[in-house]
């Protein structure tokens, strides 16, 4: 036997234990399997986070409008004197603080599933406008 067909021989036979060992014992596709549930678990992560931040815009959305009511209440009541318009501004403002802690709770979530500190809104809500004052 030649030199060279020892050599290819010996080559190829390291060649075929080497991809035995490699896809024959499943390590190859071990791998592939913890790559796969991996890249998987990080499309739930973005799809959860992407569901927070549509309804956290929802909740702000819903508070701006309700800010515009409860303006609007206030406005009724210091014109008319009505009390239910008093009552329905009190609660809007009820409402309204609802809404804040709603935010605050997907913000939570949402700096959590970001690996951030959640960022702290104002969540003063506008004082009603001084009444009684006399411009001179």
């Amino acid at each position: 036997m030649s030199s060279t067909f020892k050599t290819l021989t010996a080559f190829f036979g390291g060649l075929l234990t080497a991809l035995t060992f490699i896809f024959g014992s499943g390590a190859y596709w071990q791998y592939r399997e913890s790559t796969l549930k991996a890249e998987q678990a990080q499309i739930e992560r973005i799809s959860r986070i992407s569901e927070l931040r549509k309804q956290a815009s929802n909740v702000l959305y819903e508070a701006i409008q309700n800010v515009k009511k409860h303006e609007e209440a206030v406005k009724n009541h210091r014109e008319t004197k009505d009390q239910k318009f008093r009552y329905e501004s009190n609660r809007i403002w009820s409402y309204l603080r609802s809404l804040i802690e709603d935010y605050k709770q997907l913000e939570k979530e949402l700096a959590q599933l970001e690996n951030r500190t959640p960022r702290n809104i104002d969540d003063s809500l506008p004082p009603e406008a001084p009444t009684g004052i006399k411009v001179q």
